[in-house]
């Protein structure tokens, strides 16, 4: 049975899971994610990823953190590892120390390409959502976009993230309506927009902070090492869109998981 707000990626045939964290584990985005690595990994796991029209919606900080820990505590106990792409690796640590800390076995945490969130990777993520409008939208409607963009930095991450998602909702309806699309596609593609932004507004809302954890990084090969970690480390000789679809990967994390010992 399927838990509310979680996709399976992977059905295993014993007790012991691992969670996915990442803004949209069912992979819209072209490079490898999750679904890629379950499908490497052994049968034994049963792989959960959280579904990407269930991250905790706006509202307060403390609420959306709240909401999220609720839903990783309502899982069945068996949980050995959660796994987390970029950014989402401030939400594994703080779920796997909210699990520790609740009774349950303290599970493993897997890091790729670890990434600590703040306005300018908001900023930086709107610039490239704006980008995929370029062709149907102005110089002037670009630049003014941008510029907006480094004024609304000043704000805090929530606010930051409702502020950009109103700038490219109004830029993604004159796109759109430029190219005769229908106005039900633009609100569809400016939904998306926001819940990303509102989901790395989360992520930036807690710490990266592998400390007390079993916690293990694995880089491609463009990752700039951004977390020191006195952990377990790999770098694998891939780019990052290509990283979640290496058996070597898969098998690394298998081996990762039985080691016991704290960091």
């Amino acid at each position: 049975m399927q838990p509310t707000g979680w996709h399976i990626l992977a059905t295993g045939r014993g007790p012991e899971s691992l969670l996915a964290i990442d803004f949209d584990v069912t992979q819209a985005r072209g490079s490898a994610g999750f679904g890629d690595l379950a499908s490497l990994l052994p049968d034994r796991y049963t792989v959960l990823g959280v579904d990407p029209l269930a991250w905790p919606p706006d509202g307060p900080r403390v609420d959306r953190v709240a909401a999220w820990l609720e839903r990783v505590e309502r899982l069945p106990a068996g949980t050995v590892g959660i796994l987390a792409y970029c950014a989402g690796g401030s939400l594994a640590c703080t779920a796997a120390r909210h699990l520790a800390e609740s009774g349950r076995s303290r599970p493993a945490v897997v890091l790729f390409d670890p990434t600590r969130v703040g306005s300018n990777t908001l900023t930086h993520q709107f610039g490239l959502a704006v980008d995929n409008l370029a062709a149907n939208l102005t110089k002037d409607e670009r630049e003014g976009a941008m510029a907006g963009a480094a004024g609304d930095a000043a704000t805090t991450l929530d606010d930051l993230a409702r502020a950009l998602s109103e700038r490219y909702g109004n830029l993604v309806a004159r796109a759109c309506d430029r190219m005769g699309i229908k106005s039900a596609f633009a609100q569809e593609l400016s939904d998306r927009v926001r819940r990303y932004l509102s989901y790395l507004a989360l992520a930036g809302a807690v710490e990266l902070d592998i400390t007390g954890l079993r916690a293990h990084v694995l880089r491609s090969s463009g990752d700039p090492g951004e977390l020191a970690t006195a952990g377990t480390e790999a770098r694998f000789p891939v780019a990052q869109e290509k990283l979640l679809r290496q058996q070597g990967v898969a098998d690394t994390i298998t081996r990762l998981l039985t080691v016991e010992s704290p960091v």
